[in-house]
């Protein structure tokens, strides 16, 4: 190295054969050959938190798997500083860039990691009772983790295990602001919409609505619901996130089941009983569609012409 700065030094010299302005430019030169060599770094941008920020660049332009790349040094980064905060988070960003990929079975699995449940937990196949181990995170991060495990299953098709973990996640969440639940509530509805859709392709049918409101539920049910409840359970669910997108979402299968009943009024008995319980939600549906923080309202016009 002391060698390497002689000739640096020289280069730079007033009497030597080099002209300065040639020399700075050999100078950088030199500097550079002797990085690669001597393997020196900027060490800033190797922290675990700069990891993350290219990481997070990189997603923002598509380059998931350079995205992939930085979080996974970025968590080895925090392991060594024994920081299983930064170790949780690097696993969230690197399971949201996996199914970006459309690699959901191994986001899942990544996942389970990170909540500390069986990789198992993946496949449709297994039984869906398992436990979920406490878990140094704040629970803020192990909410999130939970509810994005939870997400993935339903992805993958397991509606009852993602139920079930997302019921942990909601009864985590529970001392949490409203902001904190509402992505875990918006992800329960929807896992209860799909279960209710299977099981209307299973009977081909609906059962009449019971006469009282459902809600959210905490604990998922010990027997399979009819289709009916779970929808009723899903737009409950929908409700009690409070967000523009969860009224949407509530809407969006409100106009489902109208537009199937329609399909199936002259067959299903329970064509009616539905309609009238359908038409009750959409008024209130409607009523709650603002956007939140005092943005504009929706127009209602806008979204009944769906149903006409």
């Amino acid at each position: 190295m002391t060698k390497n700065r002689t000739i640096i030094s020289s280069l730079l010299s007033g009497g030597g054969i080099i002209p300065r302005r040639l020399g700075y430019i050999f100078m950088a030169i030199a500097i550079a050959i002797i990085h690669i060599f001597c393997g020196v770094t900027n060490v800033r941008a190797a922290t675990p938190a700069a990891l993350v920020q290219q990481g997070k660049i990189a997603y923002d332009r598509g380059n998931f798997p350079m995205a992939i790349q930085m979080w996974e040094r970025a968590e080895a980064g925090y392991r060594l500083a024994r920081d299983p905060v930064g170790v949780a988070g690097s696993q969230l960003n690197r399971s949201q860039a996996l199914m970006a990929m459309g690699l959901d079975r191994r986001a899942c699995k990544l996942l389970t990691g990170t909540v500390g449940v069986s990789a198992g937990a993946c496949d449709v196949e297994i039984p869906t009772k398992y436990g979920i181990r406490q878990t140094q995170l704040p629970p803020v991060l192990q909410a999130v983790a939970i509810e994005k495990l939870g997400d993935v299953l339903r992805i993958l098709g397991n509606f009852d295990a993602a139920q079930v973990t997302l019921a942990t996640a909601i009864e985590i969440a529970q001392p949490l602001s409203a902001e904190d639940r509402s992505p875990i509530l918006v992800s329960m509805g929807n896992t209860l919409r799909d279960l209710g859709s299977r099981e209307r392709d299973r009977t081909d049918r609906l059962q009449p609505p019971t006469s009282k409101p459902l809600a959210c539920p905490m604990q998922p049910s010990g027997s399979s619901l009819h289709a009916a409840a779970y929808y009723q359970h899903a737009i409950a669910c929908y409700r009690q996130a409070g967000t523009l997108t969860a009224d949407l979402d509530a809407l969006s299968l409100q106009v489902d089941i109208a537009q199937w009943l329609r399909r199936r009024e002259n067959t299903d008995n329970s064509a009616n009983a539905w309609q009238a319980q359908f038409n009750q939600a959409e008024l209130i549906t409607y009523g709650s569609l603002i956007f939140r923080e005092g943005h504009q309202i929706v127009a209602q016009g806008k979204y009944k012409s769906q149903l006409e």
